[in-house]
């Protein structure tokens, strides 16, 4: 087969399947911490829980000094507005969400022409549980797969 010819050509045996000609299920080699090779699958893949165990478990560390004094000297911006949305921001923030979209796990569309056509009543509701979410801040369990 032409396939064996490239294989002996490239004497690549180790890295592919005569039979089948995939890649066989072999590891890639890793050093321990100590320097020695892994070859075998079950210690390359404990060494790979070893390194993002302690890459992503680190022991939190305080602020810095500097940080904590500006953060207690510092004061709100009074000119932020924090106030809940009005009807007319949700009502902009409705036309900027393109329609076509697939729905989402709920099965609803999040096409805006079906608010807009439903008419005012369905901006009110809609702009109600906006203003809810922002007083509260907890969004409702229901929406937060979707």
């Amino acid at each position: 087969m032409q396939f064996d010819k490239v294989i002996a050509k490239n004497k690549q045996v180790k890295f592919f399947c005569p039979t089948v000609l995939q890649k066989c299920a072999t590891s890639a080699l890793l050093k321990a911490l100590d320097g020695k090779l892994l070859s075998d699958r079950a210690s390359v893949a404990a060494r790979w829980q070893e390194h993002f165990s302690t890459l992503l478990n680190r022991p939190t560390q305080s602020p810095p000094d500097a940080l904590v004094s500006e953060t207690q000297a510092s004061t709100p911006d009074t000119t932020i507005d924090t106030f809940p949305p009005t009807i007319t921001e949700v009502y902009k923030a409705l036309n900027k969400i393109k329609a076509g979209k697939a729905p989402g796990v709920c099965g609803i569309y999040p096409d805006p022409e079906y608010i807009q056509h439903s008419g005012s009543d369905a901006l009110r509701t809609l702009h109600k549980i906006v203003t809810q979410v922002w007083k509260e801040e907890v969004v409702p369990e229901g929406t937060r797969a979707s």
